[in-house]
């Protein structure tokens, strides 16, 4: 979960006859967390896949909304986030959050685009509880990866392999009966 720290901002508005300068927004904490659920919100307003794409400035802002748990922030907080604020949530977005490393999938001709469906089909398959969708989506991702590791079936043996395997088990065999002093 990302707790950004806001302060009000004020605004230039020549319109505004009494002040010039028009406060906007609210100072304190927002909490936002990158989930499934929050793409999934992103995905029901825009109509469009949110994974491996390019946002605009207008859909990153939405997506920002989207991830926002603290309830009742104005929309303004999120037009008026600055550079730096804006930083702190593309890193966020970034981070694994999780101490799991994967190997790397081997690279394929074409990319596959998940929509959230997609995702929430490959937890019903893997019977990962819906609950999972509130948490962050890299380790949500990480978690899925490990189930289809821990499902996909092993590779078969060689017959070298087996061979190998054999040869060694007659080693450990005939080593253990010197060792107990045994014939087996």
């Amino acid at each position: 979960m990302l707790r950004l720290s806001v302060v009000q901002k004020e605004h230039y508005d020549p319109t505004n006859e009494d002040s010039h300068f028009i406060k906007v927004g609210i100072t304190g904490i927002i909490e936002m967390e990158n989930s499934l659920q929050a793409m999934s919100k992103w995905e029901s307003i825009w109509g469009e896949t949110f994974m491996d794409r390019e946002l605009t400035e207008e859909e990153s802002t939405s997506y920002i909304q989207c991830m926002t748990i603290t309830p009742n922030i104005p929309k303004e907080v999120f037009e008026t986030l600055n550079s730096d604020e804006r930083y702190i949530i593309k890193s966020y977005l970034k981070d694994s959050r999780s101490a799991t490393k994967l190997p790397k999938p081997p690279k394929t001709g074409r990319k596959k685009l998940y929509t959230t469906e997609k995702i929430y089909q490959m937890m019903v398959a893997q019977n990962i509880p819906f609950d999972c969708d509130q948490w962050n989506i890299n380790r949500l991702f990480n978690l899925l990866a490990l189930c289809g590791l821990a499902n996909k079936p092993k590779k078969k043996m060689t017959r070298a392999e087996m061979a190998e395997q054999q040869k060694w088990k007659y080693a450990e065999n005939e080593r253990r009966r010197q060792q107990l002093n045994t014939k087996g």
